[in-house]
């Protein structure tokens, strides 16, 4: 029974996995658990865009409380230069307890006035159960749809602007070269 309940796989997601904003708004997203097994722990690394995004605070979900167990709590080091926020972890105090989905972290951000689109990601993910050993993980970042960008099938359409621009540069190089010939 241990063999079957550590090889049970945890998912762990930005919730939602998309999200729309302003260009100066503020927004927040949740790092979401649906555990596959008996846990007592997560921690993850969270990277962001820090010319689009500002993380301004991580706070504690509701996810290690269920049980109604004391929990340890790190917010982590928001590095606003990098685009990081690492060192996330909580941990329960006592047993290991079969937990129902929910919130482990909440992040809060403000978009930088730029309008384009800011993958939102989960990285060196672990959750673990009481005895240390880490559980199997599926991880979905996200991405905040910053301002009136557009997107469809997964590609990027950001304004007419940038595109404009680059199509004018282009043409220049090509005029510039077939005048040399």
């Amino acid at each position: 029974m241990i063999t079957a309940t550590a090889g049970a796989e945890a998912t762990i997601r930005i919730f939602p996995e998309s999200a729309r904003v302003s260009e100066t708004g503020n927004f927040s997203v949740e790092v979401f658990i649906e555990p596959g097994a008996s846990v007592s722990g997560a921690e993850f690394t969270l990277t962001y865009d820090p010319s689009l995004l500002e993380v301004t605070r991580v706070s504690e979900g509701s996810f290690l409380k269920q049980s109604g167990e004391q929990t340890i709590f790190s917010s982590g080091i928001i590095d606003n230069t990098n685009g990081t926020v690492s060192g996330v972890y909580g941990l329960m105090l006592g047993r290991e307890r079969i937990l129902g989905a929910g919130t482990f972290a909440s992040i809060e951000f403000t978009a930088l006035g730029k309008e384009d689109i800011a993958l939102i990601e989960l990285r060196d993910v672990t959750v673990t159960n009481s005895t240390g050993a880490k559980l199997p993980v599926s991880v979905t970042s996200g991405k905040a749809l910053i301002g009136n960008v557009k997107e469809s099938d997964g590609v990027k359409q950001a304004g007419h602007r940038q595109m404009t621009l680059g199509i004018l540069a282009l043409a220049g190089l090509l005029l510039a070269a077939t005048r040399k010939i």
